[in-house]
């Protein structure tokens, strides 16, 4: 990088497990609504911060901490065999209801038999994590489920993917000869009676791993699919080995519209567990993708796999997208919202210094934590990396107060680089069973300027620059802009003309021939001019 970049600020680090291997299976960490945390995992009790022992296997295992990292209770659930936590919901009640994948059979806290090798496994808990009901759904094979919501009713919605062929709880036969997955979505009352269940998809392998509640009463179902050919619920033709695949249904199960979004052929887009919401009634995603740039993709890999994120409107189309990596792997967590317009990505990283990657790993080639910070078009404002020696692997992310984040996932470290403590481990010395881990961190210290600030409608990075600056802007259309830049004295020193397609504005520019000094930006369209102030060092 031609600058150098200030980084957040690591607040505190926190351990949690047992005595075992105690992991972050896409699972989720949220902000309560008294101002603490909460998430979810899959462990092995006694031993560590476990206070109880395990059914058997993994079971879920469920946290409330506080934002300065003091575990405030924990509480496990499962049955004989492993139980993946995956998600949550808080309730107006006081109480929860976590969701994810169960292997085990009757027994423990499980009170339905396993109906195959993987159920669905939803369990309602009370404000004094007493479990109210506990229901299984499922087919004779695998079934996962990755994301639940609340429905107008008090009801829920439940998704994730179906292997299963007809029988059971599985109401519908797999698409084609081929017995792969296809998304799955089973609707419930409040006591957990299962109201329907649709299966979406064609004769490739389809994963449903996140389900939005839209503004019209309708639902988004996001994910990823393998199918090469239009057919069943998919009505496009492939665009890459898998692309990313979003499906509107109302809320009988219907489907209203599906998109597919993929990069050039032979790329792999997949591994999207995490999207979001947005004010003009859109959404924003992001997944994994190996692709370069073609069909929806617009920029080339960074190195091996990178993170994808697209943003698009109500009705699917896409505005804009962005890829984010260096010369390695990149592993992508989830999507958050950090106020004013912007966003913050979190992963796992590989990568050393390299694309939008600025700090080298802890361990070279080993998996660290990482979370990039972006403005409302896509233009990257920082990024940061956490991790030890071993190996790090960021899921989630939640946001607290005034600038500040949790990261949550599994660490194989023992005290190192950014980890202060060790992982718990009845040999101590031995290469670590994985625990839990959660980072803080704040933002840039105050003197740094975050892009995402936007002054004027602009946004700029960096700020002060040296050799590039990037500058982005949203507007009301699409059409010509103008950028042109003047020095302290009014000299223009810089212009050039642009034709957007979008409403997004989005351009680096080279401007090391300048000297050091305080230069004026300006943007003009048809309609309107924006003008802020850029320093070049």
């Amino acid at each position: 990088q031609a600058f150098t970049q200030v980084y957040p600020q690591k607040l505190w680090d926190k351990t949690i497990g047992g005595y075992y291997l105690d992991q972050s299976s896409f699972s989720k960490i949220k902000t309560t609504k008294d101002g603490n945390l909460l998430f979810i995992g899959s462990a092995v009790g006694p031993g560590g911060n476990l206070s109880t022992a395990s059914n058997g296997g993994w079971d879920y295992w469920f946290f409330k901490m506080d934002t300065l990292g003091n575990l405030l209770w924990e509480a496990g659930f499962g049955g004989s065999n492993d139980d993946e936590g995956r998600d949550f919901l808080e309730l107006k009640d006081g109480g929860f209801i976590l969701v994810g994948s169960s292997f085990s059979p009757l027994g423990g806290d499980k009170t339905e038999f396993s109906r195959g090798g993987e159920d669905f496994w939803i369990v309602r808990i009370d404000s004094s994590r007493n479990i109210l009901w506990d229901k299984t759904f499922g087919g004779i094979t695998q079934d996962r489920c990755h994301a639940v919501i609340q429905t107008p009713d008090a009801g829920f919605m439940v998704v994730g993917h179906v292997k299963s062929p007809l029988g059971f709880d599985v109401s519908e036969p797999n698409f084609g000869s081929n017995n792969n997955d296809d998304f799955w979505v089973i609707r419930i009352d409040s006591l957990g009676n299962k109201i329907w269940d649709k299966r979406y998809g064609w004769d490739g392998a389809e994963r449903c791993n996140t389900i939005l509640s839209m503004s019209d009463g309708n639902y988004l179902l996001i994910g990823w699919t393998g199918s090469a050919f239009a057919g069943g619920h998919i009505s496009l033709l492939g665009k890459s080995v898998n692309d990313f695949w979003v499906l509107k249904i109302d809320s009988q199960g219907n489907k209203i519209w599906d998109k597919r979004y993929g990069s050039e052929f032979s790329g792999q887009n997949y591994e999207n567990y995490s999207a979001l919401n947005t004010p003009d009634g859109g959404f924003i995603f992001m997944g994994q993708s190996t692709g370069d740039a073609g069909n929806d993709k617009t920029e080339n890999s960074r190195g091996l796999e990178d993170f994808w994120i697209l943003k698009c409107d109500s009705l699917g189309n896409k505005l804009w997208d962005k890829t984010l990596g260096g010369d390695n792997t990149e592993f992508p967590g989830t999507i958050i919202d950090s106020g004013n317009g912007s966003y913050i990505v979190c992963g796992s990283t590989k990568s050393s210094i390299s694309g939008e990657k600025t700090q080298t790993n802890w361990s070279n080639g080993i998996y660290d934590y990482w979370a990039v910070k972006i403005s409302n078009t896509g233009t990257k404002i920082w990024d940061v990396r956490f991790g030890g020696t071993g190996i790090d692997a960021c899921l989630s992310a939640t946001s607290i107060d005034n600038g500040k984040y949790i990261l949550y996932g599994n660490s194989y470290s023992d005290i190192s680089g950014d980890k202060t403590e060790n992982n718990w481990n009845l040999n101590p010395g031995s290469n670590p069973n994985g625990d839990l881990w959660l980072v803080a961190f704040s933002e840039p210290p105050l003197g740094y300027e975050n892009m995402g600030d936007s002054k004027g409608g602009l946004d700029v990075f960096p700020n002060p620059f040296r050799e590039t600056l990037e500058v982005g802007a949203e507007w009301s259309g699409a059409g010509k802009v103008q950028l042109e830049l003047y020095d302290i004295t009014g000299r223009k020193v810089f212009e050039s003309d642009y034709t957007i397609s979008t409403p997004f504005f989005n351009k680096e520019i080279e401007l090391g021939f300048l000297p050091a000094g305080v230069y004026s930006l300006t943007l003009v369209t048809a309609s309107e001019k924006r003008t802020r102030l850029v320093v070049k060092r």
